[in-house]
Formats: C-alpha cells, structure tokens, sequence
C-alpha cells in the first residue's frame, strides 16, 4: 500500500509561516490543468530551490494534517516533469523532506537526504524524471504535516540557465508531478471556513 501526493497549483492549507514564498497543497487528488514554474541556474550552483519564476518566490508544498493515528514515515520515491534550458546547463534534481509540527510551527528537515536524481535534466524537452528518496524512519503525529523541497543540483558544473517545472496536470498525464509515499496515510481535509453570520432568532411576543 502507497499514498499518491500530487503537487498541485493551489494554497488551500492556509499556510504561510514555514519561510518559503509559496506553499502550495500536496494531496491525493491531482489537478486538471498544467502549471509551469521557473528556477534560474547560476554558474557553480549546487542547490536552488525551486521559484515560481525565474528569480521570483521560492516555493514548497505541504501535505494535509495526519490523521488521529499517526504513522511512521520509511521510504519515498518522486515523479517530477523536468527541463533545462541549454545542454550546457549541467543540473539535476533534488528534493528534501521537513516534518512541520503545529502550533509554532516547528519545521525539522527528515536524516538521509538530500535526494538527487543522478541524471541531468533533458535539454528543453520537458521529461519525467524519477527517483527514491530514503529518509531515516520518521514518526509523525495527529496534526504535523510533511513539506516537499524541490531543488535545482549540479550534475558536473551547473552553468547559468533556466530550469522548468510542470506539475497539476491530471493524472497520467504530462505534467502530473507527484510524490509517493511507501505508507498509506488518510491525511485530514483541510478546515472549511464556518460564517459568521448568527441565524436570526424567532422572537415570540406581544408586539413582536
């Protein structure tokens, strides 16, 4: 048994305290329409983390909250629809997972990674890259979420240049990213805002 987290284009959770520009939802269902984001690549660059455009907001996406049960996280493995802009480029891939514990929050980074591909992204051609990522065994508790990190690496010599992300496209389809988890996890919907707007009482009453 598995769960399909699907990085989508939308901000439901509400969150915005975990340092990142943008955090968008991770959830089991996946989106429609493909969205594509930017990262500008910097001659010897190691690690950049992914933008919404080219130096624009960097960029995350978090789960929904665990459920009462809690679960322990082992292994995970990611499909991501990924270009560079120029052969020369020399990136790759890579992605760290952070465990986001309410209410302060607290957000520690999962041991074992960082997780790259190993490949270097195809040359203006968008392309699924795969690969696994082994965290050392992490519990999680009712209410934490998990955050996904995706990164520009260099392969040999990263040199300057852009890199393309595709992901919230429908499933199977091109550009529908996603990350797997090896435990199957019913993470809680996120909270629907209540009106405030109190019903009218009925009052009873001469003159009323």
């Amino acid at each position: 048994m598995a769960t399909v987290l699907y990085l989508r284009n939308t901000t439901t959770n509400g969150i915005t305290d975990t340092g990142d520009g943008v955090v968008y939802d991770m959830i089991t269902a996946a989106g429609s329409a493909v969205d594509t984001d930017t990262v500008t690549l910097t001659d010897g660059g190691t690690e950049i983390q992914w933008t919404q455009t080219a130096g624009g907001s960097s960029i995350a996406w978090i789960s929904g909250r665990v459920p009462s049960e809690g679960f322990t996280l082992t292994t995970t493995d990611i499909s991501v629809w990924l270009s560079e802009s120029n052969m020369n480029d020399e990136a790759e891939g890579r992605y760290r997972l952070f465990k986001y514990t309410p209410p302060v929050p607290v957000i520690t980074e999962l041991l074992g990674g960082p997780f790259d591909d190993g490949a270097e992204l195809v040359p203006t051609t968008i392309t699924e890259m795969t690969w696994v990522g082994n965290p050392t065994d992490t519990a999680f508790l009712e209410n934490d979420r998990l955050i996904l990190r995706l990164y520009a690496t260099n392969f040999t010599t990263m040199t300057a240049g852009t890199a393309n992300l595709q992901f919230n496209a429908a499933a199977a389809a091109t550009g529908d990213s996603f990350l797997n988890l090896a435990e199957t996890v019913a993470f809680k919907a996120e909270d629907t805002p209540v009106s405030t707007v109190k019903p009218r009482k009925m009052l009873m009453g001469i003159g009323q």
